[in-house]
């Protein structure tokens, strides 16, 4: 529909540079950065839209209510057009005969858009200079000595009914004032013209295709400015905003050239932010109106649009305007060019794992391999990726384990940098399908998914919890990785953090279905029926599995002691002396500092809280309780509480259930910290917290992998939440809820319920603080310190390389587990 037709292209001689004339007026000139527009003389007007809507639905009652001619004056308000005031135009008088306006509600905001352009042409230099060349800002160009009137052909469609105007805008000087002005709007068809264009000096906007107006530009100015003055108060030099429903701002650039847009990301240097702070607001208000101008001309969004940079000057500083993330990412750098970033930066942060990508021990390398990952979304990671492209991996397909947080808008621009034919992303994206239930469907924002539409309406039908969506998405991508696989002639390695598909490949249950059976099980079509059982179909390809974390590794064994062996070689990290020795005490501080940065930004305290800790003996619980104890609880609360099933006798505060606890110390408790691997809190105890607990605030913390801590605690909110009517142990109760939000930044942090009974005479308050949505708290922030993942990393890399070397050596181990410093090195050789 627009092409380049629009606009005048010329190149300077002898430099081979472009230069585009843009619809505001001003020259993009083409430079060996990118493109360059100056736009510090722009002038700008305020409330255009704000005039257009009022005068449009002036001219609808007028047009429904009348049964003569639409004729009207309407003054113009100086607080809304105070620059239209200010050039001494102080009305505008509306004329249309019977009938131009018949049906026009219809049209509603078809015509209200048409307005919007009328008056928006205002803006632009090339017009303004036409209706209004006696103007200062005009006069010291060249230009016309007597006003134009301007007119605007307007051709659409509506239900496939044609509705043709033209709408003819005049500059006119008010007889009574001399001094003064009004525009004349006469709307007409072409059927019925009033105007001779012949008797009056005219131009026709021919250009109205290369430019869209944003309605209420001034007012998202004044908005995202606030934002932005908010954030460098604190000492912030980003600012980002995520489409949302009914956000006004995104709507509007929805209806630009831009199109959908995911993210606005805008970015600043502290030169700007000492401006922002000291500046009154509407001194700096034009320059964030100057940044939605821009983007109101096709000229600039085209280049956005294929990859370039637009750096726009004005008189105090220049901003940025480029597209990442498949072009769903808007960034607008004020003061600050293009951010580049690339894979390699990330990998370069650890020297362990990058000497390993080197080959500086080692001369292994994956070249005949495809990857399939399932990991966290980290810095760190996104350099595991950079490692396994260094040592020449054939693809990578990841699916990204995300539960809570914000993913850094750096990292998906810099994978969605990488070539797509050789890295593949995917991940899960939460959704609530009440007050209390949360399912998950596909990411939008990794990789095109435009091939899963399929199954991601499959997980909006059946609203699947994280774990069984995650097994399904990822088991039907890895599926497809390896039918690819075999058109390629190449093998597949699986390396997981989590255990959601390793346990599963390995079951005697699935590995004797037809492969044609799992196909339809994971919703993957394959070109040809395969009627082989789907183990040997697998053994073709896969190679083995490699195992980050405790839980995938105690899955395995649980698959081990139902059928006494594995059907694939299964790797692991997860009891290395460096996993149990150093990541877990870091695991544990992350999950101590998460839930402190919460409980201070909401005015609390840990070293007041009652804490219980499920798993105190695990890899994690035992440094988190050792911690608490000789720090972070005050030693005047030394009351913390653990409970794990290797505690054979209760004492001390430690109790082999949640059953053994005494009531009175249970009902004292405020915290509790989830780190067992399995949900024990169960329905009777909840409700016996509730009704009998002696703490208003009730905290539930996860620190374990996936959302399975608290998922009783979870079901028994959504059945409770839909009963009617709304009781429990025969008590009426009120529940509201509502989310956690940080005080100062607004970062989501989880989930509030309020429960609100009597018993007896008394009234009661529970407020249940779910955080991080009861998903594993510690990646709500930033997870392990990269100086550990580093180490851990390297040790994953290095046991994969081996199982990839064994096997095209002919040296794999037979089927099993082998935990690295048990029965294998880190190269997977045997000990």
């Amino acid at each position: 529909m627009y092409c380049n037709l629009f606009f005048f292209r010329f190149q300077k001689k002898g430099t081979g540079l472009k230069k585009i004339i843009t619809s505001l007026g001003y020259p993009l000139q083409q430079t060996e950065e990118g493109w360059e527009v100056d736009l510090s003389e722009l002038k700008i007007f305020t409330g255009l839209s704000v005039l257009a809507k009022i005068i449009g639905e002036h001219i609808i009652d007028e047009a429904e209510r009348s049964p003569g001619d639409v004729s009207f004056l309407y003054k113009i308000n100086s607080n809304i057009n105070p620059e239209l005031v200010e050039m001494n135009i102080h009305h505008v008088q509306v004329y249309a005969r019977a009938g131009v306006m018949h049906g026009i509600r219809k049209f509603r905001d078809v015509f209200i858009n048409q307005l919007i352009t009328v008056f928006g042409t205002l803006q632009r230099r090339k017009w303004r200079r036409e209706i209004y060349p006696e103007a200062s800002y005009c006069r010291e160009e060249k230009s016309v000595q007597f006003s134009k009137a301007l007119v605007f052909p307007f051709f659409h469609d509506h239900d496939n009914i044609e509705n043709n105007n033209r709408f003819i805008l005049e500059k006119v000087k008010n007889s009574v004032s001399g001094k003064s002005f009004f525009f004349r709007l006469t709307i007409e068809t072409f059927e019925k013209e009033i105007i001779d264009l012949n008797a009056i000096p005219n131009v026709v906007v021919d250009d109205l295709l290369t430019r869209v107006y944003i309605a209420g530009s001034s007012k998202i100015a004044r908005s995202v400015r606030d934002n932005i003055a908010n954030a460098c108060s604190r000492g912030l030099d980003y600012y980002s905003e995520e489409n949302r429903t009914y956000s006004r701002l995104f709507e509007q650039l929805e209806n630009t050239h831009l199109g959908r847009l995911e993210f606005i990301n805008f970015s600043w240097d502290e030169n700007f932010a000492n401006y922002i702070r000291k500046e009154l607001p509407g001194n700096s208000l034009p320059i964030f109106k100057k940044i939605f101008l821009s983007l109101e001309a096709y000229s600039i969004c085209n280049i956005l649009h294929h990859g370039g940079t637009v750096k726009v000057l004005l008189h105090n500083c220049f901003f940025s305007l480029y597209l990442s993330q498949l072009g769903r990412s808007l960034n607008i750098g004020i003061n600050l060019p293009r951010k580049m970033f690339h894979m390699d930066d990330y990998l370069k942060r650890m020297p362990i794992l990058s000497s390993i990508a080197e080959q500086m021990d080692h001369h292994f390398h994956f070249s005949n391999t495809k990857i399939f990952l399932i990991h966290h979304i980290t810095s760190e990671i996104i350099g595991f990726i950079e490692a396994l492209k260094k040592l020449n991996v054939h693809s990578i397909d990841v699916m990204f384990v995300k539960y809570s947080g914000i993913i850094p808008p750096r990292y998906l621009d810099t994978l969605l940098e990488t070539d797509s034919n050789f890295l593949f992303m995917a991940g899960l994206e939460k959704k609530t399908s009440d007050k209390v239930t949360d399912y998950y469907t596909i990411a939008e924002y990794f990789s095109d998914t435009s091939g899963l539409s399929g199954l991601d309406q499959v997980l909006k039908s059946k609203k699947l919890p994280y774990f069984e969506a995650m097994k399904m998405v990822s088991g039907h991508l890895f599926l497809k990785c390896c039918l690819e696989a075999k058109k390629q002639g190449k093998k597949v390695l699986l390396i997981e953090d989590g255990g959601y598909l390793s346990p599963i490949l390995n079951e005697n249950e699935l590995s004797l279905k037809k492969t044609d059976e799992v196909f339809h099980q994971f919703l993957v079509s394959p070109v040809e029926k395969i009627e082989m059982s789907f183990r040997r179909w697998l053994q073709e390809t896969l190679i083995g599995t490699i195992e980050h974390t405790k839980n995938g590794y105690d899955r395995l064994c649980s698959t081990i002691n139902k059928q006494s062996t594995l059907l694939f070689p299964s790797y692991s990290i997860a009891i290395s002396r460096l996993k149990t020795n150093e990541e877990s005490q870091e695991v544990a501080h992350s999950i101590l500092s998460a839930i402190e940065s919460i409980l201070h930004e909401h005015g609390m305290v840990l070293s007041r809280r009652d804490i219980i800790v499920l798993g105190a003996e695990g890899n994690i619980g035992k440094p988190l309780c050792r911690l608490l104890k000789e720090g972070r609880l005050h030693q005047q609360n030394q009351t913390l509480t653990q409970v794990d099933s290797k505690y054979r006798a209760s004492k001390d505060r430690k109790y082999c259930s949640l059953e053994s606890i005494p009531d009175d110390e249970l009902y004292r408790k405020d915290l509790f910290i989830g780190v067992i691997g399995n949900s024990i809190l169960k329905k009777e105890l909840i409700e016996k917290l509730i009704l009998y607990g002696e703490k208003t605030n009730l905290f539930f913390a996860s620190g374990s992998t996936k959302t399975i801590e608290f998922e009783d605690l979870s079901e028994w909110l959504q059945t409770f939440s839909s009963a009617t009517p709304l009781t429990f142990s025969g008590i009426p109760v009120e529940i509201e809820y509502g989310r956690i939000y940080d005080p100062q930044s607004g970062f989501d942090q989880g989930r509030k319920v309020v429960i609100r009974f009597q018993r007896g005479d008394r009234f009661f308050i529970k407020n249940l603080f779910l955080l991080a949505d009861l998903s594993p708290i510690n990646f709500l922030y930033y997870g392990v310190p990269t100086e550990i993942m580093d180490s851990i990393l390297s040790q994953l890399l290095k046991v994969t390389l081996g199982m990839n070397r064994q096997y095209f050596a002919n040296k794999l181990n037979p089927p099993g587990l082998y935990a690295v410093d048990h029965q294998i090195d880190e190269w997977g050789d045997m000990l």
